[in-house]
């Protein structure tokens, strides 16, 4: 584990003040011309080049944008009560629609809406998911063609619950011994929420009501807990908040990995409450709160590890105060964190950031004499965060007696040439030394710790021939990235 012991011998300390923001830019969603004060706009979700959420001027309407653009939004139906849209994943969008009987005394109909071509034309199906017989349902997630939300039925108490794509194919995941349930969220195989015994409880489903496995911590940073809710997941690690002990409002963000003991308290040091809202690759994103103003923070995986999204957004009038992120993703080239800022005196903005994806970089160097080239790129991956980086030493025309292979790794290059050896083209002591077969990838595992992103090193490869004689191949000088050129 080299490049582990890297992260935490050389960058740990960038992480107590955060990574650099260095590369972000925010851009409005609210679309020109359009005050906040006459017609406000909720994100709510980010995929595939889209951005979801709702829109009110007198009733609420559900509806999307394109690539980042405030001109482009489009609604998804038109509507005479309120509808409202809760969450995408790409071309299929989910939400709910209200129905009054009086202020106090409504019912919801589940809805799933299917675009034809969102960044064209955009025909839109409406499919109603809310099941014969039920007095109320929405739907607040969707991942793969399974919708995920609530039923409540004659007695009115919502149940957890999941379709795939119709009224018909209701599945009830509402667990044993719960009075309430809802699903939050949804990635790959895995639905999360909450259920109620009493109070709230984070919760973790894999498609059955019997699959239920609760999330609740008892205590958070040595502090009570006195509910939770999971809120979104993408697969492997699901996010959402506790209510602790102490005040109405203090909530502290989590980080789960599938158990109750695995949950990871997210609230930086200087901040009293905060949610994790959404998770994606690796990263975690929602809110802070600290001297009554909120801040949209873009976490990696600990409390420490955060971005400050809300000192990124620009001057705009009097003023952006509070911000909250939403949502976040990435294409594999660009990272996307949905949210909103709150303009002083006016209203709130649905805004997004975006950042380039650092890629991982293996630049040949051969060192002056030249050694030959024989150390090769990774062959699978190279150095990206999470990956196994494996280059390896081609012998074809290069010391084809080896009986032994190394590879260096040291922060800086050198250049130092040994009678006998070739060039040393970087520092034998910095690092551990690896080994491998003449000819055998290295294996170098990466750790998803993204202190790493951008860290520059450099490597050499040497083989041992038959005669116990070293002999230099030539230098990668590499830069760690969160992906890989195509």
């Amino acid at each position: 584990m080299l490049l582990a012991a890297l992260a935490t011998s050389l960058l740990a300390p960038q992480s107590e003040a955060g990574p650099s923001p260095d590369g972000w830019s925010v851009a409005s969603l609210q679309p020109p011309g359009v005050p906040v004060f006459s017609q406000s706009f909720e994100p709510v979700s980010v995929h595939s080049g889209l951005q979801s959420g709702h829109t009110w001027s007198g009733v609420y309407t559900p509806g999307y944008w394109q690539a980042g653009d405030g001109s482009t939004w489009q609604a998804l139906g038109s509507y005479a009560t309120d509808a409202f849209a809760e969450d995408h994943w790409g071309n299929d969008f989910v939400g709910f629609q209200s129905f009054f009987f009086s202020l106090s005394n409504f019912y919801e109909n589940a809805l799933l809406w299917r675009v034809t071509d969102p960044l064209g034309a955009a025909a839109v199906e409406e499919v109603s998911l809310h099941p014969s017989g039920a007095f109320s349902s929405r739907a607040q997630a969707v991942h793969a063609g399974d919708q995920g939300g609530f039923v409540a039925l004659v007695s009115g108490e919502p149940r957890a619950s999941l379709w795939s794509g119709s009224a018909a194919s209701w599945t009830d995941l509402h667990p044993v011994g719960a009075l309430t349930s809802q699903i939050e969220g949804m990635g790959p195989g895995q639905q999360v929420g909450f259920a109620d015994f009493g109070a709230e409880h984070a919760g973790l489903w894999s498609g059955s009501a019997g699959s239920f496995t609760d999330l609740h911590p008892a205590t958070v940073a040595g502090i009570p807990t006195l509910s939770s809710r999971a809120l979104r997941c993408d697969g492997e690690a699901q996010v959402g908040y506790a209510l602790m002990q102490g005040g109405s409002n203090l909530r502290r963000p989590l980080l789960w990995s599938g158990s109750a003991e695995s949950a990871q308290d997210l609230l930086p040091a200087g901040f009293t409450t905060g949610e994790a809202r959404a998770v994606f690759d690796g990263r975690q994103a929602g809110y802070v709160r600290s001297g009554g103003s909120s801040r949209a923070i873009l976490w990696n995986g600990s409390a420490g590890s955060y971005i400050d999204l809300g000192a990124l957004l620009p001057p705009d009038g009097a003023g952006y105060s509070d911000s909250w992120a939403v949502d976040v993703w990435n294409d594999g080239t660009t990272w996307f964190v949905l949210g909103e800022a709150l303009v002083v005196s006016k209203g709130t903005k649905p805004v997004l950031w975006t950042k380039p994806m650092v890629v991982a970089q293996e630049t040949l160097r051969l060192g002056t004499p030249p050694n030959p080239e024989a150390l090769l790129p990774g062959q699978t991956s190279g150095p990206v965060l999470g990956q196994t980086w494996d280059p390896r030493i081609d012998h074809a025309a290069f010391v084809p007696d080896a009986v032994l292979d190394l590879l260096l790794i040291a922060e800086t290059p050198l250049n130092l040439p040994v009678p006998g050896a070739g060039t040393l083209l970087c520092s034998p002591a910095e690092f551990p030394i690896e080994f491998a077969a003449p000819g055998t990838p290295f294996a170098i595992p990466v750790p998803d710790d993204y202190a790493l992103v951008g860290a520059q090193l450099t490597s050499q490869g040497l083989s041992l021939d038959a005669a116990d004689q070293l002999h230099g191949a030539n230098a990668l000088d590499l830069v760690v990235g969160e992906t890989q050129a195509p």
